[in-house]
């Protein structure tokens, strides 16, 4: 996953916080009617201001509306898409988001339901509903409740007891349908929590989130801060003070976002039209099946692990090259593609993180963008020079990160295909993994458990876990059009290439070998008869019928083939 956060220099406690002029601006422009900040907007946008050097902060709001004192706040343009997407379809959990961890020792229940109570609190993206106003989609954020030693039901929680050894093969299958099992967005909750007792020292905790109000980095966030709540819980102490305090939440963040995207997304979003043009090529795949009308969401997944040694060369290999890991799997990625169907200019679609500004790092929300990565790639190219231009793709795609990938799709007007995913089929993800891969508790020890929903939004996703040594690959893919043979032929060959790669950079893409490719299907000889012999066979094998007598002076290839009985 893409991600522009800087490394930021610790400072110690002795001196004073300097005055920062930019968030005093920020704080002045949030302070005023929405009226005065529209006018101030222009001007910023006739002086060619950039914005984004302003830090987000609230807006000043109207009285809360509602009984429960919810403020409204304006969908970001992702949310925007995905609200759509529920309305066409609020049964579909191809947007649920799970993660599942093992608990092992001394579990105190009440303690972890009062942390979960104490993360709702906290994040304002999990207590949000979504309803339409006038025909327009907002966002309604209940108050925060204090908890104080208990909890309250703005989660969902289930406990579910497999204690008998013999039931405990169903554990699969009861994440699985605990995981898929549908949000409603207008009415939530839009987290939920799974508590399954396997034995009196064992558990597993899978936690949902719907992607509207979560991301990827939200979700190991979540698990992190569960973490920190349940210590505070155990300990008896003010669970507020648990965790550093936060100045704003993801509906301060849309909000911001909405007033000023008109500034700072114009030139993004041109560069994108450019970048995209208007033809839209379909990535050429080894599929096993033609596409239906309309995709179900049934996937499947693929893992494999790339051993420390060659993780360790791929690395050398980054830094020979000038460029970074991230680009080198993603070269390999594209080449391997590109052997496939033979295209010289290879989409893939990649995630950014979309916190690159400091004050997004400890939200929970929806922030992650997609952007279309293009190699541009052929047989004779040594995999060097492929690396070369994609690194600069790379960049430029980062400088331009900030316009929503539902923005694009609007502009260039593609229309929908219910049956594949628009301007690419195709993803590839690197997150780093570089958290222990175990946490201690008082008396109880947190692993992640195995497991996803087992669906899929896209034919065919590579997602790579860099954990410091090796790397771990996992390849998600559409049921509907892949089998599980062909995606673990794919895992192989992609292997291969980032080993023949790492020996040496200067191969031509078209040199590199691939294991297990399908074998060639021998050329087929069918037999050919004039349309004369046709028409003779035809009468003999009907000769009562009566001749077709057409008047036209020409006649079409189908009809020649209809009327002769081809």
């Amino acid at each position: 996953m893409l991600n522009t956060t800087e490394d930021r220099p610790i400072t110690g406690d002795t001196a004073p916080p300097a005055v920062d002029p930019a968030r005093a601006i920020a704080l002045k422009y949030a302070a005023l009617p929405p009226a005065r900040r529209s006018l101030l907007r222009t001007k910023v946008r006739e002086q060619g201001i950039d914005p984004a050097r302003l830090p987000i902060v609230p807006l000043a709001r109207e009285a809360a509306e509602g009984a429960d004192g919810a403020d409204h706040y304006p969908l970001s343009a992702a949310q925007a898409r995905l609200w759509f997407l529920w309305k066409l379809d609020p049964l579909n959990p191809a947007y649920n988001l799970a993660r599942a961890v093992r608990l092992t020792g001394a579990l105190d229940v009440g303690a972890l339901r009062a942390a979960f109570a104490a993360l709702v609190a906290r994040h304002g993206a999990l207590r949000a509903r979504f309803v339409e106003e006038r025909g327009v989609a907002v966002q309604r954020i209940a108050a925060a409740v204090a908890v104080v030693g208990g909890t309250h039901d703005s989660y969902g929680w289930r406990e579910h007891t497999l204690d008998d050894p013999a039931l405990q093969g169903q554990l699969p299958e009861l994440l699985r349908r605990a995981a898929r099992e549908p949000f409603d967005l207008a009415a939530g909750p839009l987290l939920r929590a799974d508590l399954v007792r396997l034995a009196d020292d064992r558990w597993t905790l899978l936690i949902s989130t719907h992607h509207i109000v979560s991301d990827g980095w939200s979700q190991a966030l979540l698990v992190r801060e569960l973490v920190a709540l349940y210590r505070a819980a155990l300990d008896g102490g003010d669970m507020a003070g648990a965790l550093p305090p936060l100045a704003l939440h993801f509906g301060d963040v849309s909000a911001w976002q909405s007033e000023w995207q008109d500034v700072t997304q114009a030139d993004d979003l041109a560069f994108w039209l450019t970048r995209l043009g208007a033809v839209q090529p379909e990535l050429e795949l080894p599929l096993d099946r033609a596409r239906t009308p309309a995709r179900s969401i049934e996937g499947g997944r693929r893992r494999v692990e790339i051993a420390e040694p060659l993780a360790a060369r791929l690395r050398h290999l980054a830094r020979a090259q000038r460029t970074t890991l991230f680009t080198v799997l993603l070269g390999a990625w594209a080449a391997l593609l590109h052997r496939y169907g033979g295209q010289t200019a290879i989409r893939i679609g990649v995630p950014s993180a979309g916190r690159a500004r400091r004050e997004t790092e400890s939200l929970v929300g929806y922030f992650v963008n997609t952007l279309v990565i293009e190699a541009e790639v052929n047989g004779a190219m040594p995999f060097e020079r492929l690396l070369t231009g994609l690194h600069a793709r790379v960049l430029e795609a980062q400088a331009h990160q900030d316009v929503p990938f539902g923005k694009v799709l609007d502009a260039l007007k593609i229309e929908r295909d219910l049956g594949r995913s628009p301007l690419f089929q195709v993803m590839f993800n690197l997150e780093q993994g570089g958290a222990p891969s175990t946490l201690t508790l008082p008396g109880l020890v947190v692993e992640p458990q195995t497991g996803s929903t087992e669906t899929a939004r896209f034919d065919l996703v590579l997602n790579v876990v860099d954990e410091g040594s090796a790397l771990k690959l996992s390849f998600n893919f559409a049921a509907d059009v892949f089998d599980e043979a062909t995606v673990a032929r794919i895992a192989t060959q992609y292997q291969a290439m980032l080993v023949q790669l790492a020996d040496d950079a200067t191969r031509r893409v078209g040199e590199l070998v691939l294991p297990e490719a399908a074998a060639a299907q021998d050329a087929q000889v069918y037999a050919f008869d004039s349309l004369a012999d046709s028409l003779v066979a035809q009468a003999a094998r009907s000769p009562a019928a009566v001749a077709l007598r057409c008047e036209s002076q020409s006649l079409s290839y189908d009809e020649l083939q209809r009327w002769s009985g081809a």
